[in-house]
């Protein structure tokens, strides 16, 4: 690809994560206020509520997978299974976005820099989703997501990084244990001729005199 068509995917691409991001901090309809009631717009003889999706409140398998609603200030007021359908959609959308972002960046040599602020945004994005969860159920699957997805493999390449250098430290200590020993047999060696080249000479002046009679 071009560095023309590059630059334009990442122009879009970096428009969708910032719709996706802003969606999780203003879902759609809102959030819950202190009065545990939803925002209101007030038309002269109509009053028009942002949270005009049905309850199933009655629906016990539905209340067993995504909980009840909790309606607590900060959360939206989306009930949790329009909620669920919300996220699935902006998560998938934010997390292609993502993938997309760094399949482009990765010729870059600077692409190693970028992936810092991708990460965090990333956990950014599973703590508001965590905080504006309309349901205990969904509040822990957010979290469950964070901690599996960001949390545990830093902590894994954390564990990892530490685990290499150890090794390598130790390799290079036992490196230079080898050269000192080697070093060290060197040195013994060449003393230990220095030491016999005497009595080399001695021998060698005492063999001389019959060399020199069997020659001549």
């Amino acid at each position: 690809m071009s560095v023309e068509v590059i630059n334009t995917m990442l122009v879009v691409t970096a428009l969708v994560l910032t719709a996706t991001y802003q969606s999780s901090l203003s879902p759609p309809g809102g959030v819950w206020q202190d009065s545990s009631e939803p925002n209101t717009t007030t038309i002269p003889n109509i009053t028009v509520t942002n949270h005009f999706l049905p309850d199933n409140n009655n629906n016990s398998i539905l209340n067993f997978i995504y909980g009840l609603e909790s309606k607590k200030p900060g959360t939206t007021v989306m009930n949790p299974q329009w909620f669920g359908l919300f996220w699935f959609l902006n998560f998938a959308t934010f997390v292609l976005s993502i993938f997309l972002t760094v399949f482009l960046l990765l010729k870059f040599r600077l692409f190693v820099i970028l992936l810092i602020p991708l990460y965090l945004l990333v956990i950014s994005y599973f703590c508001s989703m965590t905080v504006l969860s309309p349901s205990t159920p969904w509040s822990i699957w957010n979290l469950c997501l964070l901690i599996i997805f960001e949390i545990l493999p830093l902590f894994t390449l954390l564990v990892l990084l530490y685990v290499i250098r150890k090794s390598v430290m130790q390799m290079k200590a036992e490196i230079q244990y080898r050269m000192q020993m080697q070093i060290f047999i060197h040195k013994d060696t060449n003393v230990g001729i220095i030491r016999s080249f005497p009595r080399v000479l001695a021998f060698g002046a005492f063999l001389l005199p019959y060399i020199l009679d069997t020659i001549f």
